[in-house]
């Protein structure tokens, strides 16, 4: 969420705020899990789509139910729906 307020306040012409957003999200990231690479996400999300033998985009439920549990605290949802719609789109 403070990515995203970072986001708008930029597209406002707000740096006050996005300046305070920017130290809190660094306070905040100090003590969250670190965070998995893209390239990690890839890797769990393709051995997710071949353990459920996902064919098309209409499994990606399938696959996120099965993933994100596996990534909760690791990674960002809309990182992960993304690669997964990705992966899945080029079956």
């Amino acid at each position: 969420m403070r990515r995203e307020s970072i986001e708008a306040f930029e597209k406002g012409n707000r740096p006050d705020l996005v300046a305070k957003e920017t130290a809190e999200l660094a306070i905040l990231l100090e003590y969250l899990p670190e965070q998995l690479t893209r390239e990690e996400i890839v890797e769990a999300a393709r051995k997710v789509i071949s353990e459920l033998g996902a064919a098309s985009p209409k499994d990606k439920g399938k696959v996120m139910s099965q993933l994100m549990p596996q990534l909760r605290g690791k990674a960002q949802g809309q990182e992960v729906s993304e690669v997964v719609t990705e992966l899945l789109s080029n079956i």
